[in-house]
């Protein structure tokens, strides 16, 4: 018997003689496996007394998709008073299709079967009538076109206008013409016609197309919208001077969806400089929601055929535009477009604090896209470093590193500092902000403009230090607020103080207690009703679960401690790990080096974003030698420190390849936070899968490691307490018996990943069967069925059975090609 045939034979005893439980798994994982040999026992099983083993047999035999099943299946349609039984045989039959499924649902959709029950106020009747609809439609049922309209009509029926006019844009010929009647019809709703048009814009049919240019000129502006975008998604060119006219229309709205519908289409046909000659006349545009579309869409153009200095000027002119999503996306738009003209208004409004700071975020962002720069510009750029708002200061640091990424340095003048030289003073806190600015900033959300004239004055500048020997200087967290010389109470207010005649009692120690957070204060009274302490100084022993709730608590407040603190932003710091930040992918030798100095720096989040932009920098240029210099200090801090820098340090070591790590990752598999646990086993996997020669890359490995001794250190993890560390680890095996090619490898690691789902809450049976596929599935296979045979109840087996499921189930089909109609 081969392993199919097997697996065959177990579930469908399960079928037969296990509980509802097994019933119901094996019903599913039979369908997956879509063998017709299953149907008869399927098929016996739509009448279960138990409804989820006749709803899993339905699903299973409209899975399999065999039209011997059409009998029973609408046999059980008609005598099943169950809605939910029903809607899934009607879906079923959807699936398998034919003449005679077909006629059934004909008649499922007209009328409502005798005896189906109601659910609450819900008729079941609904659910089941919207399932023969989309499976009429799927099908392109031309005899259900009568039927579909009369529901349209009814007005006691309920509204599944979109699935009836999705169904009939699937009928060819009659399903067509009866939207396009519905389109036409001025008299109808105007919801109904812009549904209409919308359906229609998901077919190629001349007719459609037709009927959709014609509502261009519907007397709603909704149903004008979505005929303007219908054309588009048909590619429909020849509409295209039509849609053009549109772009007069009155409604902004319609004006917008036109902007976008031309924007497609001329982008399907790779015309970037047609496009922008169509759209050119809207730079103009009255509203600023057309204009902010209009510069969006003309992004994709300008690569191509950037901008002529006359069309630049009405782009500039809406940089000082009170939209703010309008003056963004202009700033935008000058960027892609790469014209120096643009510099001078770029810079003015980076400079200009009453501007909202997304606009002047995205002005940075441009002007780092043109790449032009000399001491002026970088000054101001430099300026924006420090800014009160930090989407400025990242804006302005990445414009910094993207004039460092263009090669060019002819610029600036030869002992002015470079934008590379800029960032790294940043990140090593040798820009300083000026004394008169507010260094600390509490984040919110855009003030309006006179709430951002008040705080002109803590506007930020900054200066560059010299080259001097670099040190690393504490950072102030707070700011000193100025004093004042306190005036003298008023005579008339000190005169109506009335102390009391007898003094306040003493408050003894202790008998107030010290302020503490919400969430502390909620944590301490649980408990005290948990262990019904009271008054009572006696120690209880805490039971489990009230120490799993008070772990909870703590772990809360820590996260809570961190939402604090990150309310208020230092700015000093936040640069520095801003720079940080932004140098990832940036292999230079000076900016490397930078990186692995703020390993070293007293601020955790400075050598979290240090780390976090080697291990970018490790995996987008591999071969960049002077990253190996940080390979001690990451050792080092992966088992010092916040969970959060060690589990960084366990992905960038990872993908550095340097197999000196591999001894210490196998000593981090011992850390008791599982996320760094996780992120410890997918470095230990790559580098037994990827990482360097030690004797081809010069890397001093003390202890080389091999990868099968690697692939049994992630072993000793399966049997984690955490489900993501089994996961990780059942991952990083197939990674390494993929390559290693070992047959005993293989075995020990499917049979300690099975027994581990087992051993576990199994509710990761389903993604570790669809790891298991890159396995020998026959040694899978093989293994599950013996847990099934052994498993001392249903639960066990259902493990197993979704595990098989998972493992054995065919490919799923590729999309389904867009319709078309003939």
């Amino acid at each position: 018997m081969t392993q199919q045939s097997q697996t065959l034979s177990t579930l469908c005893q399960l079928l037969q003689t296990g509980d509802e439980v097994d019933r119901c798994y094996a019903a599913r994982a039979l369908g997956a496996l879509e063998d017709e040999s299953a149907i008869e026992p399927l098929i016996e099983h739509l009448r279960d007394e138990d409804i989820d083993v006749c709803v899993d047999s339905a699903t299973a035999l409209g899975n399999i998709g065999s039209k011997q099943a059409i009998p029973s299946l609408i046999e059980s349609l008609q005598n099943d008073n169950s809605g939910e039984v029903c809607t899934v045989v009607v879906e079923s039959l959807n699936k398998i299709g034919g003449n005679e499924a077909m006629d059934a649902l004909l008649k499922v959709a007209a009328e409502r079967p005798e005896g189906l029950e109601w659910d609450d106020d819900w008729d079941s009747w609904w659910d089941v009538q919207r399932e023969a609809v989309k499976g009429l439609g799927r099908c392109g049922e031309e005899r259900a076109v009568d039927t579909l309209v009369s529901i349209l009509e009814d007005e006691e029926q309920q509204d599944i206008e979109n699935e009836i006019l999705t169904a009939l844009a699937q009928i060819p010929g009659r399903g067509i013409e009866a939207i396009i009647t519905r389109l036409k019809d001025q008299n109808s709703w105007p919801k109904s016609r812009r549904r209409a048009a919308k359906a229609l814009g998901k077919i190629h049919s001349a007719d459609a197309t037709s009927a959709l240019g014609r509502a261009l000129q519907d007397m709603k502006p909704e149903v004008r919208t979505e005929a303007a975008m219908a054309l588009a998604k048909q590619g429909a060119k020849q509409y295209l001077k039509a849609l053009i006219l549109l772009l007069r229309d009155p409604e902004q709205e319609v004006r917008k969806a036109v902007i976008k519908a031309v924007a497609v289409m001329i982008e399907n046909s790779s015309g970037s400089e047609e496009l922008q000659q169509q759209l050119l006349p809207m730079l103009t545009d009255p509203s600023s929601e057309v204009r902010a579309a209009l510069f969006n869409a003309m992004c994709e153009t300008v690569a191509t055929t950037p901008l002529t200095r006359e069309s630049l000027r009405p782009v500039l002119a809406s940089l000082d535009e009170k939209d703010f999503n309008c003056a963004s996306a202009a700033c935008t738009l000058l960027g892609d477009n790469g014209d120096p003209a643009a510099i001078p208004g770029l810079t003015r409004i980076l400079g200009d604090h009453s501007k909202y700071s997304m606009v002047r975020r995205e002005a940075a962002l441009a002007l780092g896209k043109i790449g032009h720069y000399d001491a002026g510009i970088l000054d101001q750029i430099t300026q924006a470093v420090g800014d009160r708002e930090q989407p400025v200061r990242l804006a302005a640091l990445t414009a910094l590193m993207a004039f460092a990424n263009s090669g060019d340095q002819t610029q600036t003048e030869a002992e002015s500092p470079t934008p590379l030289d800029i960032v790294i003073a940043a990140v090593r806190g040798e820009i300083e902000l000026a004394p008169e600015i507010d260094q600390t900033t509490e984040t919110a959300p855009n003030q309006d403009a006179s709430q951002d004239d008040e705080q002109s004055s803590t506007t930020a500048r900054v200066q560059v230090a010299p080259p001097t020997e670099l040190e690393s200087k504490p950072q102030d967290s707070t700011t000193e607020l100025p004093t004042t010389d306190t005036e003298p109470l008023p005579e008339s207010l000190t005169e109506a103080i009335v102390l009391p005649e007898t003094p306040a009692r003493i408050v003894q120690e202790g008998e107030v207690k010290s302020a503490v957070s919400t969430l502390d204060a909620i944590a301490m009274d649980n408990v005290e009703v948990i262990l019904n302490r009271g008054d009572t100084k006696e120690e209880l022993e805490l039971d489990a679960e009230t120490m799993e709730y008070l772990e909870v608590v703590e772990a809360n407040k820590e996260i809570m401690k961190r939402m604090r603190s990150n309310r208020k932003i230092n700015v000093e710091q936040d640069v520095r790990r801003l720079g940080a930040r932004v140098l990832a992918g940036h292999t230079e030798k000076p900016a490397i080096d930078t990186l692995i100095w703020a390993l070293n720096d007293e601020d955790a989040i400075l050598r979290r974003e240090a780390a976090e932009s080697i291990s970018e920098t490790a995996l987008s240029a591999p071969q960049t030698t002077d990253l190996m210099d940080a390979v001690g200090t990451l050792i080092t801090q992966l088992s010092i420190g916040e969970a959060d820098q060690r589990s960084i340090c366990a992905r960038a070591l990872g993908n550095l390849g340097n197999r000196a790590a591999t001894v210490p990752l196998i000593e981090a598999l011992k850390e008791q936070t599982s996320n760094v646990r996780i992120e410890v086993i997918d470095a230990l996997a790559r580098l037994a899968t990827e990482g360097a020669n030690p004797a081809d890359a010069d890397h001093m490995v003390v202890q080389d490691v091999s990868a099968l001794e690697i692939a049994h250190a992630i072993m000793d993890t399966l049997n984690d307490e955490d489900i993501g560390v089994r996961v990780a680890a059942t991952k990083g095996l197939a990674r390494i018996v993929s390559q290693e090619h070992k047959q005993n490898l293989a075995n020990d690691a499917v049979g300690q990943i099975i027994a581990s789902v087992f051993n576990g809450s199994g509710e990761e049976a389903r993604t570790i069967g669809t790891i298991l596929r890159s396995f020998d599935t026959s040694i899978c296979s093989e293994k599950l069925l013996s847990h099934i045979d052994q498993a001392p109840d249903s639960l066990k087996r259902s493990v197993a059975i979704e595990i098989l499921e998972e493992l054995l189930k065919p490919e799923p089909p590729q999309q389904d090609r867009p319709m078309r109609a003939a």
